[in-house]
């Protein structure tokens, strides 16, 4: 699909003699502009993370295995595979004895699902996990990204999730568990899937063959990247 540009627009007016039409031209014109400036607003005044976890559950007391997050500019339009492939998002494994010490659950239904996932994402899971930090170090470790994020940015912080109801949900209870606050509030948890559905996204085509090579699916950085592409190319269609 083409997009009108606004110069076109203003062409279309100085050549059209009708008034009504003229008038309708100049009030498209005045509307795309407003939304242009609405939205120059809002990126204007928040910083965008994405963020994934991997977990061996789907419950909010899931234990939670890995966070990976990376700061990205949903407004800077599609990102190009090129610029993509170079992407070094933040990880973090966490510590599955110390989780279960803080009341966090394992339930056998994920870690079936784990055994049927690709061998080489399980030894990337692994690797993560090895040596990895106990819960408290690790979401420390996540507030400070976040707080350095607003710090460098000097705006709040938008955290993305594929959705809030699992990775925000799964993840607030894991702070609960170890008496500590995320480092954003709970009003700037944004949902990747909405995103798709309004910018038409589809997970499986739209993303380079390149880029399907290096991102494995249910790796904990691959997806964080994918859903950050594809979130900052569903904008670039939204605009």
């Amino acid at each position: 699909m083409t997009t009108m540009s606004n110069e076109r627009i203003e062409k279309w007016i100085e050549a059209c003699e009708d008034p009504a039409g003229k008038a309708a031209l100049q009030e498209l014109l005045h509307l795309r502009e407003s939304e242009r400036e609405r939205a120059k607003l809002f990126e204007s005044v928040n910083a965008h993370v994405m963020l994934d976890i991997e977990t061996l559950g789907t419950l909010p007391d899931s234990a939670v295995t890995a966070i990976a997050a990376m700061q990205f500019n949903p407004y800077a339009g599609d990102p190009g595979y090129d610029r993509a492939l170079n992407w070094n998002p933040w990880c973090t494994g966490i510590d599955l004895f110390d989780s279960l010490m803080q009341g966090l659950v394992i339930y056998e239904e994920t870690v079936k699902f784990w055994r049927k996932v690709d061998p080489e994402v399980r030894d990337f899971q692994r690797q993560v996990m090895r040596n990895a930090p106990p819960l408290r170090e690790a979401l420390l470790s996540f507030n400070a990204f976040i707080t350095d994020v607003k710090r460098t940015t000097d705006m709040p912080v938008v955290v993305w999730s594929k959705s809030p109801q699992f990775d925000a949900a799964i993840l607030r209870n894991a702070y609960r568990a170890v008496d500590l606050e995320p480092a954003w509030g709970f009003r700037n948890d944004e949902d990747v899937r909405a995103l798709y559905r309004l910018g038409k996204i589809n997970e499986l085509d739209d993303v380079p063959d390149m880029l399907k090579r290096k991102w494995r699916k249910h790796a904990v950085t691959s997806d964080v990247c994918q859903q950050a592409y594809l979130v900052s190319l569903a904008f670039s269609r939204l605009r």
